[in-house]
């Protein structure tokens, strides 16, 4: 690959820049200017992709007592050198330090992330081997360095000093990042857990940095802390209140999204609560010059993209410390949820049995023998490719490298006889130009005009409800903002689907094809929500074919996490979730042969646990959800045949003349 590929190419994880102020009494109306005005400042700031402004609690602490005078600046950069150049170049820092009466930055090269901040997910993709590739590529840029005291250093070992902060050690310094939005229905819950857990933590003798930051008082907070080693941080954090306090917050829901992420720190600066933040046990700490972010770019060798994601061939896979005790989690279902959550858990470090009743994985998505040929039956296309795009990154794989995907030019073929048909392409403007031979000029400019609803609407939702951990209405509404509202306002208050769709379509047959994606939800388009227009835009961001089918992506996703050391075992009944002293403690196969377990992922309607289809104990904890809405099925019908008489696509819909009689079937 040519030495001189610029950053973005390199496709890395992003690189934190955190920076904390204390500003002076003075200064305080200028602090509070910060959290009107936001992020808004950093718009167009070379290789940044993720910001936030942050505000304290009391002295830097994690509590209800807010602080007036302490600030946090959370950005995320593409490259190191991005990062840096900002650092030491950019007037809004230089403003903060002229107005402050101590800072403290600190660099930050993500290890592994989970779950989500605001929808968004800087760190995707994250790993020990992208961190070693980051780091490895640092070795080679040139830097100065300092001693612990922050005093240069002069003729330090630089390859030396960067392999003791290679991720795998876990005597070396870590950071940490845990941010969650609770809901408003757990506030009093979580915080009268939460001071014994800071206590702790600020009091803990390994624990370098600790500071409480929040975008919101109360109900979306953050921890960043810095430790001595990756050993310390995971004694402190699978003991004592944090523990309790983890595992009540787990078990009731307190959080509608959350994200945690682990971090190598690089070259921290200045002082907090009067003292410099050193990391001791290192030769030296790399500091980073003042280069422009073309000067410091990441070195993506074809050996570098190769650790950063593809396993070495005949290499162990490492894996996160396993927990003490009773370490293994059951997935009950090898569905494509039981097996993303396999990918999640291995990919963090636990030991994983997927338990499938089928002769096969995949759920919805296998295939079936129909003559002595395997039929898929479940879905025929896929889109949202980045669902998987992001799963696959948390094990350092890509999608690619497991499937062959094929783009296609038309997304579906819509039929309501033999001669009237209407085909939509992934090229928008080719669709237009099809909906005005179809339906006419004015047609197609509505549907234009529907297109760019819809966009709007998924640009709108993407992130408080699409990417969203367990989404309620009221989180919902209150990451949507006054925007967001404004927004979703021009649908009408409760406006169902097809009533939106009336005022977009007067023809008829216009209003079925759109309609139909209340049916990927289970649903009639006169019950559900004008929102779900938003799939109109979903199908033309990108539609692709697998080669083998749907039930190859199944395929993959088994094959990346048995590479994780996932047993998946087909074929194999579960009769029992074992409950000892109100804890999972094991599955009781059909059969009889019990495995012992810590935890278990039901990957199955909620209510055949409150029926008892796994046992009494699991029912009697799930008996609020025997009268849960039953989650959404179908009956298909798998061919074996010769198709005559109407040229099909790779993606039919065939529509009636009475559409609504469909649904009144159902639903009435």
């Amino acid at each position: 690959m040519d030495p001189g590929m610029t950053p973005a190419d390199c496709s890395a994880p992003g690189v934190a820049l955190l920076l904390l102020a204390e500003f002076r009494s003075d200064a305080r109306l200028w602090g509070w200017s910060r959290f009107v005005l936001g992020t808004f400042p950093l718009r167009g700031t070379p290789g940044l992709r993720f910001a936030r402004q942050l505000g304290s609690g009391h002295q830097g602490g994690f509590g209800l007592r807010p602080s007036g005078t302490i600030q946090g600046l959370f950005l995320v950069f593409d490259t190191l050198g991005a990062a840096e150049h900002f650092r030491r170049e950019a007037p809004l820092l230089k403003a903060y330090a002229a107005r402050a009466l101590e800072t403290f930055s600190v660099l930050a090269v993500p290890l592994r992330a989970r779950g989500s901040w605001a929808g968004s997910m800087p760190f995707a993709g994250a790993s020990r081997q992208t961190a070693q590739a980051q780091l490895s590529a640092l070795a080679g840029s040139g830097f100065t360095s300092l001693d612990a005291a922050g005093v240069g250093a002069a003729g330090v070992d630089q390859g030396a000093n960067l392999a003791a902060l290679l991720p795998w050690d876990p005597t070396a310094p870590v950071a940490a990042l845990t941010r969650a939005s609770i809901r408003v229905g757990h506030l009093r819950s979580f915080w009268s857990r939460a001071p014994a857990a800071q206590r702790d933590l600020a009091s803990h003798p390994q624990c370098l940095l600790a500071v409480g930051l929040g975008e919101a008082p109360l109900v979306r907070q953050a921890t960043f802390s810095i430790w001595s080693s990756a050993q310390a941080m995971e004694a402190y954090a699978r003991s004592g209140a944090h523990l309790d306090a983890i595992r009540a917050a787990g078990k009731g829901g307190y959080f509608a999204e959350d994200m945690f992420v682990r971090f190598v720190p690089l070259a921290p600066e200045g002082r907090w609560r009067g003292r410099p933040v050193g990391l001791p046990g290192l030769p030296g700490l790399p500091r980073l010059p003042g280069l422009a972010p073309q000067e410091l770019r990441l070195r993506c060798a074809p050996e570098a993209q190769k650790t950063a994601f593809e396993p070495q061939q005949g290499a162990a896979q490492r894996r996160a410390p396993a927990l003490t005790g009773n370490d293994a989690i059951a997935v009950i279902g090898a569905g494509v949820g039981g097996l993303a959550a396999a990918i999640r858990l291995a990919s963090r470090g636990h030991r994983v049995t997927v338990l499938e009743r089928d002769a096969a994985v995949g759920g919805k998505m296998r295939a079936i023998l129909v003559d002595g040929r395997a039929v898929p039956c479940g879905p025929t296309v896929f889109t949202m490719r980045w669902v998987f795009d992001e799963l696959l990154g948390y094990a350092s794989e890509r999608l690619e490298d497991r499937l062959k995907l094929t783009p296609l030019a038309v997304l579906a073929r819509h039929a309501w006889s033999e001669t009237s048909r209407l085909d939509l392409y992934a090229d928008p403007a080719a669709s237009v130009d099809a909906v005005g031979r179809f339906s006419g000029a004015d047609q197609a400019r509505r549907f234009a005009t529907f297109c760019a609803e819809a966009r709007r609407i998924h640009d709108t939702l993407v992130g408080p409800f699409i990417r969203a951990q367990r989404p309620d209405l009221w989180d919902m509404l209150h990451r949507l903002g006054a925007p967001g509202l404004l927004a979703l306002s021009g649908l009408g208050p409760f406006a169902s689907l097809w009533k939106r769709l009336g005022a977009h379509f007067p023809d008829p047959r216009l209003r079925q094809l759109f309609a139909r994606y209340a049916t990927y939800c289970g649903t009639s388009p006169w019950l559900a929500p004008a929102t779900l227009e938003l799939i109109a835009h979903v199908e033309l961001e990108g539609v692709w074919s697998i080669e083998g089918g749907m039930p190859a992506l199944a395929g993959a996703l088994a094959a990346v996490a048995a590479r994780l050391g996932v047993e998946i075992r087909t074929g194999t009944a579960v009769d029992e979730i074992v409950v000892h002293a109100g804890r999972v403690n094991a599955v009781r196969l059909h059969g009889g042969e019990q495995l012992p377990v810590r935890a278990v992922v039901h990957n199955g309607d909620v209510r055949a646990l409150a029926a008892g289809l796994h046992g009494a104990a699991a029912a009697r904890a799930h008996h609020a959800s025997a009268s849960a809405p039953l989650s959404l099925s179908a009956l298909t019908l798998c061919l074996n045949a010769q198709a005559q008489g109407f040229p099909l696509a790779h993606h039919n819909v065939f529509f009636q003349d009475d559409y609504r009689s469909e649904f009144d079937d159902v639903f009435a």
